[in-house]
């Protein structure tokens, strides 16, 4: 059995309110990039989560709601990870291996440098970079087919399906 693991990274956010970085919200570039990408998400139709992670941090709520709605995703069961604020690599790795078995379909959202560690060392192959020289820029979504069940996953288990970057959709 294979399981296809979304990665999307909040979309950008604002640092000029003063506020804890927890509290950060989307800036403007943030809030017209997240809608992009559920509208992606909705034309591509073939693949669609069954469960959705997602950090608790405002960008990472803000992000997800705007996807949410423009992906037509408002039926999927959305839990709220404290532990996915800040994670790193192997924090992120141990929350895919604790998926649950009958669930193929996952989307997770957080942060980086975590999200981008997982991606690298899921994907068999190199993550394309970007002309800044960054993988996983904010709003960045990417879609890993798992070899196996979650349990199992590894460095090299995964084949990266899809990049999405905001501005590739412009």
């Amino acid at each position: 059995m294979s399981c296809t693991l979304g990665l999307l990274r909040h979309a950008k956010s604002d640092w000029e309110t003063g506020r804890a970085d927890m509290d950060r919200p989307l800036n403007q570039r943030g809030s017209r990039d997240a809608p992009r990408i559920g509208r992606w998400l909705r034309s591509r139709g073939s693949w669609r989560p069954q469960l959705i992670l997602s950090s608790t941090a405002v960008r990472a709520r803000q992000t997800i709601a705007a996807v949410i709605e423009q992906a037509g995703l408002e039926d999927v069961e959305l839990r709220w990870e404290d532990g996915l604020y800040l994670a790193s690599r192997r924090a992120l790795l141990e929350q895919v291996r604790a998926l649950p078995p009958a669930c193929n379909s996952v989307l997770l959202v957080g942060h980086n440098p975590g999200l981008e560690e997982l991606l690298e060392d899921l994907s068999r192959t190199p993550v394309p970079i970007t002309d800044s020289g960054k993988v996983f820029t904010t709003a960045n979504l990417a879609l890993l087919q798992l070899d196996s069940e979650w349990k199992n996953a590894d460095r090299g288990s995964a084949e990266l399906l899809e990049l999405v970057r905001p501005r590739d959709l412009e």
